[in-house]
Formats: C-alpha cells, sequence, structure tokens
C-alpha cells in the first residue's frame, strides 16, 4: 500500500498486489507484477518512461494520471504504462499531461500513454468527447480495448495581446465620458 502523502518510486519488479491510497503517488519505471488499484496519483516513467503492470490496474474516480511528453519515443521521451500482453484496466480518474524539455507536439504527433493490454474499459473523466485541453492546446484521445493513444494535437489561438484589449476599454470609456 501506498500510504496518503507517500510516494512509491518503483525501480524494479513489485512482486505483489498495490493500492495507491488517496494523496499517495506510485511513480518509477518498473513492474508491478500483481494488481495496481490507483486512489491517489500515478505517474509512470522518471520524467519519461514506461512503467509495466502484470495484473489488472483499476483507476478509481477520485484518482490521477499524470504522463510526461517530450519526445515520440514511448518510454524514453514520453511516459507509457504497458499492460504486457495480459493486464486488464478500468480507467476513471482525470488525465494530466505535461510538456517537458520544450517538446511541443505536432499535429501527426501519436502517443501511446497506455498499451499492451488485454482488455481496458472506461475513460478518463476530463475528456469530454474523447479529447483532453491541456492549456490552450488539446488533444484527440482514442480509447482501444488495448491501448489508449493521445493524437491529432491542435493549438487554440490566443488572444493578440491583452495590451489590444486595455485600448478598446479605454477607447469605450473615453468615448462614454465625452458623451456625459
Amino acid at each position: 500500500m501506498v500510504a496518503d502523502q507517500a510516494t512509491l518510486d518503483v525501480q524494479g519488479t513489485v512482486e505483489k498486489d498495490l493500492t495507491v491510497m488517496t494523496g499517495g503517488l506510485l511513480e518509477g519505471t518498473g513492474i508491478i507484477d500483481g494488481n495496481l488499484v490507483v486512489q491517489g496519483m500515478l505517474g509512470p516513467g522518471n520524467s519519461a518512461g514506461t512503467l509495466g503492470v502484470d495484473g489488472s490496474i483499476d483507476i478509481d474516480d477520485d484518482a490521477m494520471i499524470c504522463v510526461e511528453l517530450g519526445g515520440l519515443d514511448a518510454g524514453l521521451e514520453y511516459d507509457t504504462i504497458d499492460g504486457m500482453n495480459s493486464s486488464t484496466g478500468q480507467l476513471g480518474g482525470l488525465l494530466e499531461v505535461t510538456f517537458i524539455d520544450n517538446f511541443m507536439a505536432s499535429q501527426s504527433d501519436e502517443f501511446f500513454i497506455m498499451s499492451g493490454f488485454t482488455t481496458l474499459n472506461g475513460v478518463f473523466a476530463n475528456t469530454p468527447n474523447n479529447q483532453l485541453v491541456v492549456g490552450n492546446q488539446q488533444f484527440d484521445v482514442e480509447y482501444s480495448s488495448t491501448f489508449v493513444r493521445l493524437h491529432n494535437f491542435q493549438t487554440f489561438k490566443t488572444p493578440e495581446s491583452s495590451s489590444a484589449l486595455m485600448i478598446c476599454v479605454a477607447g469605450l470609456l473615453f468615448s462614454r465620458r465625452r458623451r456625459d
């Protein structure tokens, strides 16, 4: 068990069932050889890496999965959870994606953040319409029975500048005073 306020950094193989309690964090690049229940946070890798699960993974509704993207090479440049071609999974909770090493995704990039599962069910709660918003950017999220993939990266256009908005507001206030 990974208790509240505790962190377990897996670098080898943990040969038992594990529960990450609310407030706990499981991270690392090793293998969980057993069933994994996530009620807290799960951060595969150590600034990009792969965490293997040889059993089942159950991500509760209050959990958070934290994935870092720093390039296109799974496990080396971006985080992934590997079901080792034998695991099942139940998704829930929230998916958080952050960019590392000044990486910026392009529209054609794809990231298999979970793969190698025999069965995956459910979705992350913050992916309505199978889309994930990250700041002023968005990914499409593809849920399959064996993987979860981020793709079709888009950047939203931002307002030109707040100074242009301030000039408009000042102009409106000035014209209003002139009318009074």
